[in-house]
């Protein structure tokens, strides 16, 4: 049996939903519509603190629609957000690879957060290159 992975919970927004949301209500945190939560559905919206947060969500938004060909839809609507091992917030991945950090006390940091980090981002950066060879190909 595979070991459960701690150090992360991963988001799948409602992007429709999200669309329809006042983009002001990123003021005062970003309150995001969640569609499924570590592959289980989950209607409980993830609230994110900080500016570096809107700034991520607004180009999120921004790019959805490129990324979703890209990365295919689901990837393209999924956020990470790693733990600390007292489960507090340490740093949050976006799909455009965009990073929040949340936190500079990294000592009660799981060893896997880090390398989980790089491989995700580069795993989405090798799907947007081949997708990008692929349409080059094509002309």
């Amino acid at each position: 049996m595979a070991e459960q992975i701690t150090f992360k919970d991963t988001y799948v927004i409602d992007m429709n939903t999200l669309k329809k949301r006042p983009f002001a209500c990123l003021q005062n945190g970003v309150v995001l519509p969640v569609e499924q939560k570590n592959g289980k559905p989950d209607t409980t919206d993830l609230t994110l603190f900080s500016k570096r947060a809107e700034i991520c969500i607004a180009h999120m938004i921004e790019e959805y629609p490129t990324l979703s060909q890209k990365l295919g839809d689901q990837e393209a609507r999924t956020i990470i957000v790693y733990v600390s091992k007292a489960n507090k917030p340490i740093m949050t991945l976006f799909p455009t690879n965009d990073t929040d950090i949340i936190t500079n006390i990294w000592n009660d940091v799981d060893d896997g957060v880090l390398p989980d980090a790089t491989a995700i981002m580069g795993k989405r950066q090798e799907m947007i290159n081949k997708f990008k060879e692929r349409n080059r190909t094509k002309k």
